[in-house]
């Protein structure tokens, strides 16, 4: 879990309940209390990574070692949020900031991002399938769900059944593909779209 007002990671250890906090590296752009470590994923090698919103960060937390090691995005200040990881063990990241979806090879240490069709959208959160790698973002900004073939580099636009929705979070049923998301509390006024 991620600790979003103290710049920390930690792990919970079910069957003892201990806890364990990990202190994170700053860029030193942000306060510890400001930086907001925020999504938090696990790839197949049981390594940890996670976002930092406002410094424009994400980093591994090695499964062997404990050490961390961090990464700037491609561009500062983007916003990255709920991260997901694929069955290559690749990083998607939504980039609330900047319209854009980010994927991140931790083999190549390579970047390739894709902007998402509606102008002004912000993703909030990701989902990769886990099935055939499909990646559904939040279209926090359009009333949508959108739905990203990696394979063909293409998106598909759903649009959500009420307007003024902001979608925070995405979960994936592995068996039948569904896809479940939850409207927030806060409205989402920027704009309404037709059906």
């Amino acid at each position: 879990m991620s600790g979003s007002g103290n710049n920390t990671l930690a792990s919970l250890n079910p069957k003892t309940g201990k806890v364990k906090e990990y202190s994170l590296p700053l860029t030193g752009a942000f306060p510890p209390t400001r930086v907001a470590a925020y999504g938090v994923a696990m790839d197949s090698q049981k390594n940890v990574w996670y976002t930092k919103l406002n410094e424009g960060v994400f980093g591994k937390v090695d499964a062997r070692t404990r050490n961390i090691t961090q990464y700037r995005m491609p561009e500062d200040y983007s916003g990255p949020r709920r991260l997901s990881v694929d069955s290559r063990d690749r990083l998607w990241i939504p980039e609330y900031s900047t319209n854009r979806v980010t994927r991140f090879d931790p083999e190549t240490e390579t970047f390739k991002s894709y902007e998402l069709p509606e102008t002004g959208d912000y993703p909030y959160a990701l989902r990769v399938d886990g099935v055939k790698d499909i990646v559904w973002i939040c279209g926090t900004g359009s009333d949508s769900l959108y739905r990203f073939d990696p394979a063909a580099e293409k998106f598909t636009q759903f649009r959500l059944p009420s307007q003024t929705a902001f979608t925070r979070q995405l979960s994936v049923d592995h068996k039948t593909g569904d896809i479940w998301t939850s409207y927030s509390n806060i409205p989402n006024t920027f704009g309404k779209h037709g059906k």
